[in-house]
This record gives C-alpha cells, sequence and structure tokens, in this order.
C-alpha cells in the first residue's frame, strides 16, 4: 500500500547539515514544518519517538524543534499522555482563509464558560472546511465518563451533530459538495444515504437544533445548534456531547436547550442582525 504523501518531503540529514555536521537554519524550517504536516494529518495525537521516525529525523533533533513549537503554541504537548498535538496557534494562521470571525472564539468562550461550569458538560465550536468539520475551540466536563477532544480536530460534517447544523442553514450548493463525493461511514448508524441526510437537515431546519448518535464515534451522541455570524450567514456549530449510555430523556431536552439558547447568544454577540437565511 502506498503511504500518504506529506505536504513536504521529509527534511534529509544530508541535504540540510553543514560540513560540520551541524543542523542548518533550512534543515531546522524543514523539520519544524514535517513535524508540522505529520501532526495534521492525523486526529490522533504522537509521541517523540513515533514524530522522528515517522519523518526520518533523530529524536534529539526532533525534541528541541517540538520545544519550540511548543513554545510558540503550534504545538501542543500532554504532559500526562507523553503525547504531542497541532496547537491552537495554528488557527490564528487559518482565519482568514478559512473564514473565521474575528470575535467568534472569544465570544465562545464568554458565552459557554459560565454554562459549562453550571452543567459540567462538554461543549465545542466547530465550522465547515470543506467536507469536515473543524472543531476551533472547547470547555471539557470533569465528568468521570466524557469525550475527549481536542482542538483542531476534525471529522466528516455528515457524521457530526455540529456539521448538519451548519449544513441545513448552508447553500445547496455547499450541501452538495459534502454529499456529491460520497459519505464515508465511520460506523454502523452513520448516514450515507444523500435522500435520507438531506431529509435530517430538513428536520434540523424544522427543529432549530441537530443531534446524531453514535453516528461519528460509537458510545457517543451530541446535540447541537447553529451560529449565525454578521451577515446572517451561518458560520459554526455549537455542540454538546455525552457518552450514549447517560441519555435520559430529562437530559437529553437540557442538553438542546442549552446548545439553541448558547449559539443563539453567541450568534448575538457575533451579529445583532436576522438570523437563519439560507447564502447562495
Amino acid at each position: 500500500m502506498t503511504s500518504k504523501p506529506t505536504l513536504i518531503d521529509p527534511p534529509s540529514p544530508s541535504l540540510h547539515r553543514s560540513v560540520d555536521g551541524t543542523a542548518t537554519a533550512s534543515g531546522s524550517v524543514a523539520g519544524a514544518f514535517a513535524i508540522l504536516d505529520a501532526l495534521c494529518q492525523g486526529r490522533d495525537g504522537k509521541r517523540l519517538s513515533a514524530l522522528a521516525r515517522e519523518i526520518g529525523i533523530p529524536k534529539t533533533s526532533a525534541l528541541r524543534t517540538l520545544g519550540t513549537l511548543c513554545e510558540l503554541g503550534v504545538v501542543r504537548h500532554d504532559e500526562a499522555t507523553q503525547l504531542y498535538w497541532a496547537g491552537p496557534r495554528l488557527l490564528d494562521y487559518s482565519r482568514a482563509h478559512l473564514g473565521i470571525a474575528p470575535d467568534m472564539i472569544s465570544a465562545f468562550y464568554q458565552v459557554a464558560t459560565p454554562v459549562n461550569a453550571a452543567l459540567n458538560e462538554t461543549m465545542q465550536l466547530a465550522i465547515l472546511t470543506g467536507t469536515e468539520v473543524t472543531f476551533l475551540a472547547r470547555l471539557d466536563s470533569s465528568r468521570a465518563v466524557r469525550l475527549v477532544t481536542q482542538v483542531g480536530r476534525r471529522l466528516p460534517a455528515h457524521t457530526t451533530a455540529a456539521g448538519k447544523a451548519i449544513l441545513a442553514f448552508s447553500s445547496p450548493a455547499i450541501v452538495r459538495e459534502v454529499v456529491t463525493p460520497g459519505m464515508v461511514r465511520l460506523t454502523d448508524r452513520t448516514v450515507t444515504e444523500p435522500a435520507a441526510f438531506l431529509s435530517l437537515l430538513e428536520q434540523v431546519r424544522i427543529n432549530g437544533y441537530a443531534s446524531e448518535v453514535e453516528e461519528s464515534t460509537t458510545d457517543l451522541s451530541c446535540f447541537a445548534a447553529a451560529v449565525f455570524g454578521a451577515e446572517g450567514q451561518v458560520c459554526a456549530g455549537l455542540t454538546m456531547c455525552i457518552p450514549t449510555a447517560d441519555i435520559a430523556p430529562d437530559r437529553a431536552q437540557r442538553l438542546i436547550a442549552t446548545a439553541q439558547d448558547t449559539a443563539h447568544r453567541i450568534s448575538a454577540l457575533l451579529a445583532p442582525s436576522p438570523r437563519g437565511t439560507v447564502h447562495d
């Protein structure tokens, strides 16, 4: 099987070292981008040894580069698991390209932080990036059994409640981009039939919220509502996720109401304008 191509070729020690054997500046830059490329291609964190082996540089060089990237915020290191992840600062570089509203993330934390403190539920903010959703911000629950996720994590949009919430108010052209290539199945419950998926989006528009039960991950269920931006266009999805086994009817209704209210208040901070319009 052919390995997945990287965005850049892994740095070659022979090409990026001076005659005395020390790393050159170009080698350090190439190594940093190779590390970022490796972290961004997967959804899971990676250990130092695995990263060094994958991109073909010594562990000492990888550790030194990772230390600098962590200081800059473009890589995050989890001390407990010793895993490295793509860091939140990468989002700063992609805001203009992805069309992220300047105040969207701060509005999420302003509104959602007291809600998270009161309810102790995991909350996330996601945007549509092509046929996927990318999670921009999160607030964790402290419950013993809870969703474990990361900022920057990506999932196929059609498998998530946040993706459905966004797509329900997106233009037909954007929806076609997700549906036409074929929708990947992540679990036995993933909806992959176009007509059935479009029917789900209609229900989201009617009900004002989206849901998914083990469509993206087994044993996980989520509820989401759309966030609208300055011109009334949908710009994000606010989602709340819990283990499927914990979905009692009263808790589900509370999560739905909370997701709707939180999304509405974030939208109000971004722009107090009429919302719910589908734009071409």
